[in-house]
């Protein structure tokens, strides 16, 4: 199995795994974190291996990476401290 499918069936699992915590309805704390987390993986994921950047040095991939990184943390700040 090549990398960008194990890839694809991990992207789709965590998916799943939002859409669950959706349908539980509970708006705690923890899983709003648990899907900041997922989802900030799941972005630095296609980052990687769906725009080609695990091929170059650090420094390209980190400003995608940098931005996902950014906009949810003020998700997060918003969500926590307002």
């Amino acid at each position: 199995m090549r990398a960008s499918t194990k890839v694809f069936l991990f992207l789709i699992s965590l998916t799943f795994l939002a859409f669950f915590i959706g349908l539980t309805e509970i708006s705690s704390g923890w899983f709003v974190g648990v899907l900041l987390f997922s989802t900030f993986v799941k972005g630095k994921l296609i980052v990687d291996y769906f725009m080609g950047m695990v091929e170059y040095k650090s420094r390209w991939s980190n400003f995608p990476t940098l931005w996902l990184g950014l906009v949810l943390l003020v998700v997060g700040g918003v969500y926590f401290f307002v």
